[in-house]
């Protein structure tokens, strides 16, 4: 529990670096992503997450809102980063 506590505050330090956290709206997306992620991750999702585009379709499909694919693609690069 702590190891994933550590690894998530060095996610959370490479975003804030990089303007994600300056805006309410960038965080409820950031919030929204990791939540799909742990759905996943639990099996609660309905259809599994092949890749990083089938993430952003869900996203899009589920919240409606309007997210960039690259977005979404260096969150999942940043996630892997810290494992």
């Amino acid at each position: 529990m702590m190891r994933d506590i550590g690894k998530l505050t060095g996610v959370l330090k490479e975003l804030t670096d990089e303007d994600y956290f300056h805006s309410p709206v960038k965080i409820l997306k950031v919030l929204r992503v990791l939540n799909l992620l742990q759905e996943e991750a639990l099996g609660l999702a309905e259809q599994k997450l092949e890749n990083e585009k089938s993430l952003y379709y869900r996203y899009r499909n589920i919240d409606g809102e309007d997210v960039t694919f690259d977005d979404v693609k260096h969150l999942i690069y940043v996630l892997g980063k810290y494992n």
